[in-house]
C-alpha cells in the first residue's frame, strides 16, 4: 500500500475517491461539513503538486437511482469555499460530458463527479462501470475510509485497473490511530462497545478484549449479553431480526454469552469493584437502567436495577446512574480508550444521559482516545465534544472491520 507522498502527481489526472456523505437539511444545505474538511489535506496536496483532480463520492442511499436531493452540488459548493477556488461540478460521473470536462482540466484544477451511487453498477462492483470511471485516469488515490470495507466499483474495481495507486493522508491517519489501539496500546486500555447490533462487533470484542484492562458494554450489545445470562430485560431491544438470509435464525444472546464465557474468571485490569463490592471481570455490564414502556416522547420512566423484575412491556433505553458512575470511574483511569456505539436511545434527550456522560469522560481522559465513527460520531457532535478526543474516525463500519482484522477490499485493491 503506497502513500500519496511516493507517487508522481504533476500534470497527471488523479481520481480521488472521498467520502463526502454529509448530512443535508430539507433545503439541501449541508449541516455538518466534517467529512469534506477531513479530505482537505489530501486535496490541497494534490493541487500543490500540480495534479488534475477528479473527485468521486457517494451521498446517502439513492439505491441506484437519481435522487435530486442527493446530488453532489452542495458538496461542490462547500469544497470550493474551503479551497478558495472553483470546483467544476458535473451532473454525471461517466459519459461524454464528464470526459470533456476531465480532458480540459488544467494542472491544479478540481472537478467533482455526480453521486456515484446514482448508478446501481457502483455497489455491484460492475467492471464496465469501473472501466468508464478509469478512462483517462493516471493515478488513483483513496481517502474514503468510510467505504474501504465495501467492494464497490469505485473502491475496488477502479483501482484494480490503475497502475499508480495509493492512499491519502486521511486514511494514513485512520490506520495510525486504530493501530495505536490494536498494537501495544498504552495501558490500561478500556474498550466501550454499545449500539444495537452485536453481530458486527463480535470479532472486535474477541480481538481487543485479551489486551484490554476491561471491556464495557451498553445498548443492544449489553441487552444481548444479559439475556444470555438469564436476566429479565423485558422488551429491551436485542438484535434478532435477520438482516439477510445468512443471519436468519442466529441467536445473538448465545453469541454474546459465548464471548462472556471466554473471559469469565478474568479480572478487570483496573483496581475497582461494583458498588456491592464484587470484583469487576474483564467484561463489565450495566447494573441499572433507565426504562420506559415505549420510546414515545414524554413516556413514564423509572430506574430499574439489574436483577429486578421488569414490568410487562417495559424496556431498557439507557444505562442508569450507578452504571454511569462506574463507567466514568473506569474511563478516568484509562490511558487508551476505544468507543463504538451509543449506550442508549441518545436521539431522545430522556435517554441520552448515559452516552453524554461517557462521552464527556472520554473527552476528559488524559489518555489517547479513538471514537469509532457512525452513531458514536453523531453522539460526540451532539454534545459539542468534537476536537476534545484524540481521533474521531470517519468510518464506523470500516473501523470495526479494521479492528476485526478483516480484509478491506478498498485497501486490498491497492496492493
Amino acid at each position: 500500500m503506497k502513500s500519496i507522498r511516493k507517487i508522481q502527481l504533476h500534470g497527471r489526472v488523479v481520481f480521488l475517491r472521498v467520502d463526502f456523505n454529509v448530512p443535508l437539511n430539507e433545503a439541501g444545505e449541508i449541516t455538518e461539513d466534517g467529512r469534506i474538511k477531513a479530505a482537505l489535506t489530501t486535496i490541497e496536496y494534490l493541487i500543490q503538486q500540480g495534479a488534475r483532480v477528479v473527485i468521486g463520492s457517494h451521498l446517502g442511499r439513492p439505491k441506484g437511482q437519481v435522487v435530486e436531493k442527493l446530488r453532489m452540488r452542495p458538496a461542490a459548493k462547500r469544497l470550493s469555499e474551503l479551497l478558495g477556488q472553483e470546483v467544476k461540478y458535473v451532473k454525471d460521473c461517466v459519459g461524454e460530458e464528464v470526459q470533456q470536462v476531465q480532458d480540459n482540466l488544467k494542472n491544479r484544477e478540481v472537478m467533482l463527479l455526480e453521486n456515484l451511487r446514482f448508478y446501481p453498477q457502483e455497489t455491484a462492483n460492475d467492471l464496465r462501470f469501473a472501466e468508464q470511471l478509469a478512462h483517462g485516469v493516471d493515478v488513483y488515490i483513496t481517502d474514503a475510509f468510510g467505504v474501504i470495507h465495501r467492494k464497490h466499483a469505485s473502491t475496488f474495481g477502479l483501482p484494480s485497473l490503475v497502475f499508480d495507486k495509493g492512499v491519502g493522508f486521511l486514511i494514513e491517519e485512520e490506520i495510525a490511530a486504530l493501530g495505536r489501539v490494536m498494537h501495544g496500546p498504552e495501558e490500561p486500555l478500556v474498550v466501550l462497545i454499545g449500539g444495537v447490533k452485536i453481530s458486527d462487533k463480535v470479532e472486535v470484542i474477541q480481538n481487543l478484549a485479551p489486551q484490554a484492562a476491561c471491556l464495557l458494554v451498553g445498548g443492544g450489545v449489553a441487552n444481548a449479553l444479559l439475556k444470555g445470562l438469564g436476566y429479565d430485560i423485558g422488551q429491551s431491544i436485542v438484535e434478532s431480526d435477520s438482516v439477510n438470509k445468512e443471519q436468519a435464525g442466529v441467536d445473538y444472546s448465545q453469541m454474546a454469552l459465548t464471548i462472556w464465557d471466554k473471559f469469565i474468571g478474568e479480572e478487570c485490569g483496573i483496581d475497582m469493584t461494583y458498588p456491592d463490592g464484587k470484583p469487576l471481570g474483564r467484561i463489565v455490564h450495566p447494573i441499572d437502567f433507565v426504562a420506559a414502556p415505549s420510546t414515545d416522547e414524554g413516556a413514564e420512566t423509572r430506574i430499574i436495577e439489574l436483577g429486578d423484575a421488569v414490568p410487562e412491556g417495559w424496556m431498557f433505553l439507557d444505562i442508569g446512574p450507578k452504571t454511569r458512575a462506574l463507567y466514568v470511574a473506569i474511563l478516568t483511569e484509562a490511558r487508551t480508550v476505544f468507543w463504538n456505539g451509543p449506550l442508549g436511545l441518545f436521539e431522545n434527550p430522556a435517554y441520552a444521559e448515559g452516552s453524554r456522560v461517557v462521552a464527556q469522560a472520554i473527552a476528559d481522559c488524559e489518555g489517547y482516545s479513538v471514537i469509532g465513527g457512525g452513531d458514536t460520531e453523531v453522539v460526540i457532535d451532539q454534545f459539542g465534544l468534537k476536537g476534545q478526543v484524540s481521533h474521531l474516525s470517519t468510518g464506523g463500519g470500516a473501523s470495526l472491520a479494521f479492528l476485526a482484522k478483516k480484509e478491506l477490499p478498498g485497501l486490498a485493491a491497492l496492493e
